[in-house]
């Protein structure tokens, strides 16, 4: 799809827009799992490693029992400290905002709210079974133990996947000259392409870009999504509707949004593999928190799991 448009007019009128959003407050209200809860596997960041005597490595610190509610209800949105981090066992017994009371008293207490409970809708309430085991390790003074996986496998998360340089993986971007469905990855789309179908661009109500790695800067092409193979944004609006956007040869996808109902959910499914955002949004201009460093509570680019 190509609409003829003045190049010059098109990125003054688009550098306006972005300027303009991206100062919006509030317009990323989810974050991407931590790095060890992407759906193929894996396990929670954060942790303090030691021998268990037989050479192999343990976690101390979160129950394990804990740590699988935490990582279900919790960390889609709470992965680091700006939200702020539920994930160690530094995390939760250090102290919140309300004074002398812990992060995990806190979320006990949010859990349990009489509105406004946390996790937010759409996602499913913390069940009272659950906020009870939270509850005794809580009262229990959150002794610290020590959790592996099945089979004695400890929790490692590996490395950071957000913790990595500024890099072009493609090596190519958008020139500027074109305008298509390929132009402009890793700007805000929306600024121009905005839901109302103002102006003589077209209306998109989700759009952004997939890209390899977490920071790579604007108008570099994305994860190349062309074939059987490549990603496909998933998003499932308020009514529980699924809209399934495939990604271009630069990585970017976006939806006319017919039908689609905020809030909504998405996640990035490729090769088997899924990187899921866990809080709702409202926002459909994916790359106006998804910049090169992350804006708005953003980690960084909208990334391949």
């Amino acid at each position: 799809m190509s609409f003829p448009i003045s190049s010059k007019k098109h990125i003054a009128a688009f550098a306006v827009l972005a300027a303009t959003l991206l100062t919006l407050s509030g317009c990323y209200s989810g974050r991407a799992t931590p790095w060890g809860v992407d759906a193929d596997g894996g396990g929670g960041g954060g942790y303090h490693w030691t021998s268990d005597g037989g050479g192999s490595a343990a976690a101390v610190g979160v129950p394990c029992n804990v740590t699988a509610i935490l990582r279900t209800s919790c960390w889609g949105c709470h992965p680091s400290a700006a939200q702020p981090a539920m994930v160690s066992y530094a995390d939760l017994t250090g102290p919140s905002s309300v004074p002398g009371q812990s992060v995990l008293d806190r979320c006990l207490a949010r859990m349990t709210a009489a509105s406004g409970a946390m996790p937010p809708a759409p996602r499913a309430p913390v069940s009272a079974g659950d906020i009870a085991i939270l509850q005794a390790w809580a009262s229990a003074g959150a002794p610290m133990e020590t959790c592996t996986e099945d089979g004695g496998a400890p929790f490692d998360a590996g490395p950071n996947p957000y913790d990595t340089p500024t890099v072009c993986t493609s090596g190519a971007g958008w020139s500027g000259r074109t305008a298509n469905t390929s132009m402009a990855p890793g700007q805000p789309c929306i600024a121009c392409h905005t839901a109302e179908g103002e102006g003589p661009w077209p209306a998109y109500r989700i759009a952004g870009t997939v890209y390899p790695t977490a920071h790579e800067p604007d108008d570099c092409n994305g994860a190349n999504g062309s074939g059987v193979d490549g990603a496909v944004v998933v998003v499932t609006d308020a009514n529980g509707t699924e809209f399934r956007l495939p990604t271009n040869s630069v990585g970017n996808f976006h939806s006319p949004g017919a039908g689609l109902v905020m809030p909504y959910l998405a996640r990035v499914e490729y090769q088997g593999r899924v990187r899921e955002m866990i809080g709702p949004q409202t926002n459909g201009d994916c790359n106006a928190c998804h910049t090169l460093a992350g804006t708005s509570g953003a980690p960084g680019r909208v990334m391949l799991p």
